[in-house]
């Protein structure tokens, strides 16, 4: 029995000799079908989006052997999920706020590891989650940034700025989808709170990289006055 499965109406499938309705127990059936479905979904939904959660906290970490295990296990979760699509697309928007944050956790491992944002994602993925996924990226590279940006070691510094590159791409790139919020999962608003983390963003690397000048030009000055 599929979602798409057509319940006759027809009035001559209710039975007018007593009190038993036909069509009614033939929905009956259906829906107690799309309810099991429906509670499996919710459990599927939230394994995923606990280990993609546990995948971005390990890529903060640096922990990227732990991150890369999560990942796996996430991946095994969503094909789990990806069986009901045929069958019950109209119960797959139970799963979005996950796969979203799926894809959030993929986008964010290939750009810190790879500086690579243009990634083959697994076949099955609604397309809004994906739009927003990647959106939600950019605040988590902006975090990933902020701590690159302390530890004040040049090589994390010169990291910081290809990053704050691939917020800028992944950020125009998006815009171009100007279509409906209900098409893409309100990723307008998405995009507003992204521009404004990445104009942050690049402010905070201006005033390291402009510190480090200014450091520089005085050890300078110091070695000449000795």
């Amino acid at each position: 029995m599929t979602d798409d499965d057509k319940v006759d109406m027809n009035v001559k499938n209710i039975d007018n000799s007593g009190n038993n309705i036909k069509v009614f127990k033939k929905i009956r059936e259906i829906l107690k079908v799309r309810e099991e479905v429906r509670e499996e979904l919710i459990k599927l939904s939230r394994e995923l989006r606990i280990l993609s959660s546990k995948a971005i906290a390990r890529i903060h970490a640096r922990r990227f052997d732990d991150a890369e295990r999560y990942i796996e296990e996430a991946l095994k979760v969503f094909e789990k999920i990806k069986e009901y699509k045929n069958d019950f697309p109209s119960l797959m928007y139970i799963a979005n706020d996950a796969m979203q944050e799926f894809v959030e956790a993929l986008v964010f491992k290939s750009s810190v590891e790879s500086f690579n944002i243009n990634i083959e994602l697994p076949d099955g993925i609604e397309e809004a989650s994906i739009l927003t996924g990647y959106a939600d990226s950019i605040g988590e590279l902006r975090r990933y940034i902020l701590d690159l940006l302390k530890s004040g070691k040049e090589d994390d510094i010169a990291k910081a700025e290809k990053l704050v590159e691939l917020m800028d791409e992944i950020y125009f790139n998006l815009i171009e989808f100007d279509f409906p919020d209900k098409l893409t999962g309100n990723l307008r608003i998405k995009l507003d709170i992204a521009r404004q983390s990445i104009e942050r963003t690049k402010s905070d690397l201006i005033s390291v990289l402009v510190a480090e000048k200014i450091d520089d030009k005085l050890k300078n000055l110091g070695t000449k006055i000795k």
